[in-house]
């Protein structure tokens, strides 16, 4: 506040008017000020109402952040702990392939080796079965050139048994007269 000097009265004491204008005067500036204050309170009030409704919000916020963030937490650890089983399952996977290594390239060369003794198979089997059936021509042919050997043979036995039999049936024919003949040359000869 500005220092005010009063004006000396004549009957002693301060001159009142001028009192008077200083009350006035700076109950008017207090007032003023009062009333500025008494604005800024209430903008400080309404900034007050709206910094507490922004932490409010803020706060709201926050605890779904803290939130999303124990979920996040817990969603990265499921997600490592998925991944440790991964990395272990994928270490697991990669021993038994080494271990298995040898016995699939001895499978591959052992497949490998089958199959040269399954087309060198192949090429026996057709070469014995063309042999065989080579044979077994053969063998067709000499059955058969047999075959029309012996019919010949049979043809010429069978003719040669009915002539003999034709000859033996005239013999037998011959027979009762003969035997008749030789009673009769029997009778002949008891008589004499």
């Amino acid at each position: 506040m500005e220092e005010k000097r009063f004006r000396a009265s004549l009957f002693g004491g301060f001159n009142r008017k001028d009192v008077v204008e200083y009350i006035e005067k700076n109950a008017a500036a207090a007032n003023e000020r009062i009333a500025a204050l008494e604005k800024d309170v209430d903008e400080l009030v309404k900034e007050n109402h709206a910094l507490r409704d922004s932490l409010s919000d803020a706060e709201g916020t926050r605890d779904q952040l803290s939130v999303t963030l124990r979920e996040s937490y817990a969603e990265q650890d499921s997600l490592r702990a998925e991944r440790d089983a991964a990395v272990t399952e994928r270490d697991a996977l990669r021993a038994e392939a080494e271990r298995l290594r040898p016995q699939a390239e001895e499978y591959a060369a052992i497949k490998s080796s089958l199959a040269e003794l399954e087309l060198a198979a192949h090429r026996r089997a057709d070469a014995y079965e063309a042999e065989t059936r080579e044979k077994l021509d053969a063998l067709l042919r000499d059955c058969r050139a047999q075959c029309e050997r012996l019919l010949a043979a049979a043809d010429t036995t069978c003719a040669n048994v009915a002539s003999e039999l034709q000859q033996g049936a005239e013999n037998v024919s011959r027979l009762p007269d003969a035997l008749r003949a030789l009673r009769a040359g029997l009778d002949d000869m008891k008589k004499s």
